[in-house]
């Protein structure tokens, strides 16, 4: 093997970072349209953040960031979520993840002005990004399901409501709370993360809150030894207060008894009000799931605010991207 060599993502790369993740994840396949929203033209917060790995004219590293638009304290600040990483596995165990993040990491905290970087890494990478990146642990987080046989008559009744009527919802809600929010919902997130591909998510309101929801439906086939079963998530629960995401929790859990689901999922931490909502409704959780963590750049942490984990208020649409 010659030594490797670096550089941010041109491109005619494309083609050889579809195959990439091929190799690397086992024969599954990336759309190219799903990469150019994420990472490319089709991202509104900012410019490509990708970095690549090459052993001569073999692309064998990759590593992307999803620019992202979050709100600290209520103010929008620029950062980014840590994302597709791959490796190909011939060339497993020369470093070249922790390389590529270190120049990566550098190059948008300097060049980008990117405030931090967040994201969600699994069981497989945590110890990879806590001990070798340098990231801060936030805390992990589960999934909990809410039986929908029970729901209460009296929940808020919920009807899907069209991407006119969010935005409008969106504005009506408060945006100034302290905290931080890895990405702000504003209606360009909105557009971008949800409204895409309408098929994948549908947004629920009631009459008389501005509150809403956005959910998507999960089906596991029957297997010998277990029936079928239609999940609907909790992608995102838009509210103010935390009553308020009480109702609008049991407001989908009744939605979900009356669209034929078996159950409702909630991703969410130990802190998130949502995770009280769940346990009100007899929610049980799964175990961890995943774990939340953040990198900040050197300039922009100096009171530790950003990698304090009482702040942060996360939900499966910040994770939820693929």
């Amino acid at each position: 093997m010659s030594a490797l060599s670096y550089r941010p993502f041109q491109e005619p790369d494309l083609p050889q970072v579809l195959a990439l993740f091929q190799a690397a994840y086992g024969g599954r396949t990336l759309p190219e349209a799903d990469y150019r929203h994420y990472f490319l033209e089709g991202n509104p917060f900012g410019p490509p953040m990708i970095e690549l790995a090459f052993d001569a004219e073999q692309l064998v590293g990759h590593y992307a960031l999803c620019p992202a638009e979050s709100r600290v304290d209520g103010a929008l600040v620029p950062s980014a979520r840590s994302m597709a990483t791959m490796t190909h596995p011939a060339h497993a165990g020369r470093g070249i993840f922790s390389e590529l993040a270190e120049r990566l990491y550098h190059r948008v905290f300097a060049d980008h002005g990117t405030a931090f970087v967040w994201g969600f890494p699994n069981p497989n990478s945590h110890y990879g990004f806590v001990n070798k990146l340098g990231w801060s642990d936030l805390f992990s987080l589960h999934f909990l399901d809410l039986p929908t046989t029970g729901a209460d008559d009296h929940a808020p009744a919920l009807a899907p409501i069209d991407a006119a009527e969010a935005e409008r919802r969106l504005a009506a809600l408060p945006s100034t709370a302290p905290g931080v929010v890895p990405f702000a919902r504003t209606a360009r997130f909105l557009r971008w993360r949800y409204l895409h591909d309408p098929t994948r998510y549908t947004l629920l309101g009631s009459a008389d809150d501005p509150s809403f929801a956005v959910v998507s439906t999960y089906a596991a086939a029957a297997t010998p030894t277990a029936p079928a079963v239609r999940t609907l998530n909790l992608v995102d629960a838009c509210a103010g207060a935390p009553r308020a995401v009480g109702a609008l929790l049991a407001g989908v859990v009744r939605y979900g008894s009356t669209s034929g689901h078996d159950a409702v999922s909630v991703w969410t931490d130990l802190r998130s009000p949502v995770w009280a909502a769940a346990e009100r409704l007899r929610g049980r959780p799964r175990g961890v799931i995943t774990y939340a963590g953040v990198r900040a750049a050197p300039w922009a942490d100096g009171d530790g605010s950003l990698t304090d984990p009482r702040r942060w208020r996360v939900s499966m649409g910040d994770s939820d991207v693929f």
